[in-house]
């Protein structure tokens, strides 16, 4: 499966028991890192207002998916608007944007 083709978006705004926000910056080394101890961010894709999206794999089953991260949490609203985002692409259908 392409990265670039409909697929599946994954939220993982949480760490491994952690609790706490990741938020990521381009630039910074991300890939190579695995979230919520299941994806390895592959690739830095782009980044938007609101956050930076990367390809990622699942380690196990190695299926590749999109993954967003915020690129700063400054304040509730901005976690608020970027939770929004999600719940409004996840209502779309359509086979050109990805699936939440």
């Amino acid at each position: 499966m392409d990265a670039f083709s409909p697929t599946e978006l994954s939220n993982v705004a949480e760490g491994p028991g952690d609790g706490d926000l990741q938020t990521a910056t381009p630039g910074d080394s991300q890939v190579g890192r695995i979230l919520a101890g299941k994806y390895r961010l592959t690739r830095f894709v782009g980044k938007g207002g609101m956050g930076a999206v990367f390809e990622a794999e699942h380690v196990e089953l190695k299926r590749k998916f999109a993954v967003k991260l915020m690129v700063t949490a400054t304040s509730r609203e901005a976690v608020r608007r970027f939770h929004q985002e999600a719940l409004t692409a996840a209502k779309i259908g359509h086979p050109g944007i990805v699936e939440v």
